[in-house]
């Protein structure tokens, strides 16, 4: 038997099949994924069974649940996506933390015209608020502007020049 099909074995023995989920019945984290001794590691079962199903997964990329059950690890619950993918689709389901939010710390309502998106540092996205980012810019431009006239002013009285 080679390596497969062991941990085919091993890895489906723990799935209860029953209904339209089939659920890791064994080590799960804090967050309800299954865990799985796989190679030289311990993967995430929903991991696993894409891998054993559909082979490798690309760099950078995850394996998504449609149906949002962190515990399912049936091959056709499972697609393939970026962190952008998934933020979208955890939006779009009312599942991600901040969608819940409708007004900014200001009190400016998230629509459509009035959020944006940027990157973050670790390869996610965040939304603001475009009417607190215009005043935050105004605000930078204005003390940049009297910055640069005291900056002049000071140039021009410095004793050293005279």
């Amino acid at each position: 038997m080679t390596d497969t099909l062991i941990y085919m074995d091993r890895f489906w023995d723990k799935v209860d099949k029953t209904g339209e989920c089939w659920i890791w019945t064994a080590s799960k984290n804090k967050k309800g994924y299954g865990r799985f001794g796989f190679g030289s590691r311990a993967q995430l079962a929903h991991r696993v069974s894409w891998l054993l199903s559909n082979g490798e997964i690309p760099d950078g990329m995850l394996i998504c649940h449609t149906c949002d059950n962190p515990s399912c690890v049936n091959p056709s619950h499972l697609w393939l996506g970026t962190q952008k993918d998934n933020v979208v689709d955890m939006s779009s389901k009312g599942r991600h933390g901040c969608t819940k939010k409708t007004h900014c710390v200001h009190g400016h309502e998230y629509t459509i015209e009035n959020t944006g998106t940027q990157k973050t540092a670790k390869n996610g996205f965040q939304r603001y608020c475009k009417e607190c980012k215009r005043i935050q810019t105004s605000k930078w431009h204005r003390e940049e502007r009297v910055l640069r006239r005291q900056y002049k002013d000071w140039t021009f009285q410095c004793p050293g020049e005279l």
